[in-house]
């Protein structure tokens, strides 16, 4: 007589699992430096959750904002920047094309959203919670995907899953405003106040 086991797996049938935004760290001068310097991080050609940074002035102008510089490559302990990456398993229904938001029971590729200074660890370096907390206000959106245009995920048609392993990953973009007339007491972590929740669906489900 011998013995034969047999298994079966359960999971969620339709998921969506996200991954948070870095927006990086930056070197800031205190006191007046002339400029409200916007940081804006988007997905780049080099495939799902790599970001391309860039540094301008919020209200204009062709120049770099002055007084503030990029930590790049890891220097100091910090994680390079990355856009926030949702990825969708199991999506219900026939279709590949699902719908995306970034509110409840409306179409919406972009809210506006405020940073203070962080109540438990920052997760990407060194820093702790600044001693005065700034109020940063942002921006988060949806750029869309490969196949996909904002507001929407398309997803494999036989695994029906959009990843970032196969390319059809949702991306979330993000933009942050540093005020003018920095103390040294704003120094220090910051985090999105009220994170924000990504609605994805299936008009067929």
């Amino acid at each position: 007589m011998t013995r034969i086991d047999a298994y079966i797996g359960l999971t969620d049938a339709f998921k969506v699992v996200c991954t948070g935004l870095h927006l990086g760290a930056y070197r800031v001068e205190t006191g007046q430096r002339g400029a409200i310097a916007r940081v804006a991080v988007r997905q780049s050609d080099e495939g799902p959750g790599k970001a391309a940074v860039a540094l301008s002035r919020a209200l204009g102008g062709g120049d770099l904002p002055p007084g503030i510089a990029r930590i790049t490559n890891s220097a100091g302990g910090f994680d390079d920047e990355k856009v926030g990456v949702c990825e969708v398993y199991g999506a219900p229904g026939a279709s590949a094309t699902g719908s995306v938001s970034l509110e409840r029971d409306t179409a919406s590729t972009q809210v506006d959203v405020q940073y203070q200074t962080i109540t438990n660890d920052y997760p990407y370096g060194p820093l702790e919670a600044a001693d005065e907390s700034l109020t940063l206000d942002g921006t988060l959106s949806l750029p869309g995907q490969g196949d996909a245009t904002a507001g929407e995920v398309v997803v494999d048609s036989a695994t029906r899953s959009a990843t970032a392993d196969n390319g059809l990953a949702i991306i979330v973009e993000g933009t942050v405003d540093i005020p003018d007339n920095v103390k040294r007491t704003h120094m220090g972590g910051y985090e999105v106040v009220s994170p924000i929740t990504v609605y994805v669906a299936f008009e067929d489900a």
